[in-house]
């Protein structure tokens, strides 16, 4: 399967499983979880999912992961840990490295957004070595029940398609 095409599906998969959350897991929206547990439970379903998809063969989900190789994550001294990542553990580069997300929910501040933008941009670009294929924000809206996504590739935010 073709990078592109394996990118598009994995977000295609990753849609899937965030309207799924949003569907059965609505209780931890309502009542105003940590968004940790948001995540968790997207991240449960996306394991599953990938499961099912011989394309994601030796793939994992894993939440808060902080780790490089050897190494603790960090950019330029700080230590920092994606909300989810699609990947294969002791592995680095596009080829491993396919998805990292950053969840929110509506309320947080701007400037939290920003930062995990910002966050993505590093993650998925060359200059520090993680090489994620693609990024993802995710801000959930707790009280439309519903989700936004702005995709990030090659360093920079994807336009969006109408």
């Amino acid at each position: 399967m073709e990078s592109s095409e394996r990118v598009e599906k994995l977000k295609d998969i990753f849609k899937q499983c965030v309207d799924k959350m949003l569907k059965d897991d609505y209780y931890l929206i309502k009542n105003d979880s940590h968004e940790g547990s948001i995540s968790f439970r997207i991240g449960h379903y996306l394991e599953n999912k990938l499961k099912e998809s011989s394309d994601f063969n030796g793939f994992v989900v894993d939440l808060e992961y902080n780790r490089n190789l050897d190494n603790i994550k960090s950019f330029e001294g700080k230590k920092v840990r994606p909300d989810l990542i699609v990947h294969k553990r002791g592995e680095n580069g596009p080829s491993y490295n396919l998805m990292v997300i950053e969840i929110k929910k509506h309320t947080a501040p701007c400037y939290e957004k920003d930062r995990d933008c910002d966050r993505l941009k590093k993650f998925i670009s060359e200059e520090y070595g993680f090489q994620y294929e693609i990024g993802g924000m995710l801000i959930i809206n707790c009280v439309e029940k519903s989700k936004s996504i702005r995709w990030f590739k090659n360093g920079k935010e994807e336009k969006q398609k109408d």
